[in-house]
């Protein structure tokens, strides 16, 4: 029996809450149960459908299903032991239960719920998209309907009232839920949404982080990491840190950086490099993250729109803007380059990343292509969901770049003597390019957004960057209005 206290996206107390789970962990392959993967909605299609309901101005509903898993029905013989304080428990003894419902703990609990709200989905007229599972989409006459699946959380948006009215009232026929009404708080995000802006932030999280760590009265710190730093692997000579505490530590701080935080990219990507043997001065260097953190724990990301209040200019700014950047070799250790890009919309980023590259770079033009590349990908994901959910984008999307020379050898498709590494993946820019699908310009490093995912910057330099990203101090709810204001 598992006790849990929920609380609101203000951080007050919602619900006490009781669950009997299984447990799962005694269960075997094969024996009593077999496929257990059970898709959620990807952060990324979370913020792009936000954007895409900001531009169009489009209310964005929720709702939670109680008691999700117990919808699905297993067909595997499974059998628990009485949980205590079953009120029959005395009279039950060296009896056992015998389960029917996909109860809580068990292994294929998510997959069959999954299963069980797709199936009323489709049977609705909604379709999934292949590039998401928890994107559901419907469309008849002149109305769009997009459905967003977190396991038992589910947000949706339309260009027509009626038909969320309609959606929450064919949820409620067939599930007990709970009507959320506005979106305002779904898997740690806190949603702040007014007439052509929506706000996301993670500043309830970073509270909860500040106090698990014992650092709420901690000195701040202006930057993630020193300007500069690169972390290189323990040495026999310093002393290392408790392996379980640290992992713990870099996980949670790589949850804020997923979610609304692509600031701390960098340094979340540099810390989690030595999970397994981590140093004292890898923790000191996650505290120092943390720190900062707790400087910026108001920060947050603000889809706007600020273009003609009709359809028509709305739709026309439904696009994707995409900025690629690479530090070539810069970790000496094995001389491998980071390389960093982001996706943008409603002037702010749905995607970012920042990763040490799978192979070595032999010059930076090398680097910077396949940081590009990797940014095409995203790019082209971001494009085809678009298109998906009803938005194609007939504009080719822009690319900045801030190598002259790289962009010179994507435009020509230029790969003389190249190794296979390199050749593939100035092939898949140039081909992008005369698809129409990309258009590759230059901008300067100092002007370039993505060059705070590559390396570590000052806290000047660091927030003049997330201010062209719109990644900036956001208060609460100014009473009843909803309205937000904006810092900095």
């Amino acid at each position: 029996t598992v006790f849990k206290v929920k609380q609101d996206q203000n951080g007050n107390v919602d619900k006490y809450k009781v669950r009997v789970c299984a447990r799962g962990d005694l269960q075997k392959y094969g024996v009593n149960y077999d496929e257990t993967f059970s898709p959620v909605v990807r952060f990324a299609t979370i913020r792009l459908v936000i954007a895409i309901s900001t531009i169009m101005n489009w209310s964005i509903w929720q709702l939670d299903i109680n008691s999700a898993y117990l919808y699905g029905k297993i067909d595997q013989e499974i059998y628990m032991q009485i949980p205590d304080g079953f009120y029959h428990k005395e009279k039950s003894e060296g009896k056992v239960l015998k389960l029917l419902r996909a109860l809580y703990g068990l292994k294929q609990a998510g997959k069959i719920w999954y299963s069980v709200l797709s199936d009323f989905l489709k049977s609705k007229g909604f379709r999934n998209c292949s590039l998401d599972k928890c994107c559901f989409i419907k469309k008849y006459d002149d109305t769009t309907i997009i459905v967003l699946v977190y396991v038992d959380d589910i947000i949706y948006t339309s260009n027509k009232k009626s038909a969320l009215l309609e959606f929450r009232k064919n949820m409620s026929n067939r599930f007990k839920m709970k009507d959320i009404g506005d979106l305002n708080y779904i898997v740690g995000l806190r949603v702040h949404k007014t007439k052509n802006t929506t706000c996301l932030s993670q500043n309830l999280y970073i509270n909860d982080l500040l106090t698990r760590f014992n650092v709420t009265d901690a000195y701040h710190a202006r930057s993630p990491l020193p300007e500069g730093k690169i972390l290189y692997a323990r040495e026999e000579h310093q002393e290392s840190c408790e392996r379980t505490h640290y992992q713990s530590l870099v996980g949670s701080l790589m949850y804020a950086m997923l979610g609304t935080r692509p600031d701390i990219a960098f340094a979340v990507g540099q810390l989690a490099r030595f999970m397994h043997d981590p140093s004292t001065h890898h923790e000191d260097m996650a505290y120092q993250t943390l720190r900062y953190l707790k400087f910026t724990k108001d920060d947050g990301i603000m889809y706007t729109y600020d273009g003609a209040d009709d359809d028509v200019s709305r739709r026309k700014a439904v696009e994707v803007l995409g900025d690629s950047d690479a530090d070539w070799a810069g970790d000496i250790s094995d001389s491998k380059s980071t390389g960093g890009h982001l996706v943008c919309m409603a002037n702010a980023p749905i995607i970012w990343r920042s990763a040490k590259q799978t192979s070595v770079a032999k010059s930076s033009t090398a680097a910077e292509i396949a940081s590009g590349s990797d940014c095409l990908d995203d790019v082209m994901w971001s494009r085809e969901m678009l298109g998906f959910l009803g938005f194609p984008q007939d504009k080719p999307t822009i690319l900045h770049m801030d190598s002259q020379v790289a962009i010179t050898n994507i435009k020509n498709g230029n790969t003389t003597k190249r190794n296979k590494y390199y050749r593939v993946r100035v092939d898949a820019l140039h081909d992008a390019m005369q698809d129409d699908i990309i258009q590759v310009h230059h901008v300067r490093s100092q002007h370039l957004p993505a060059d705070a995912l590559t390396k570590s910057l000052s806290g000047p330099k660091l927030l003049k960057h997330k201010m062209a990203l719109n990644v900036k101090p956001l208060t609460r709810f100014i009473g009843s209005s909803g309205g937000v204001e904006i810092q900095g």
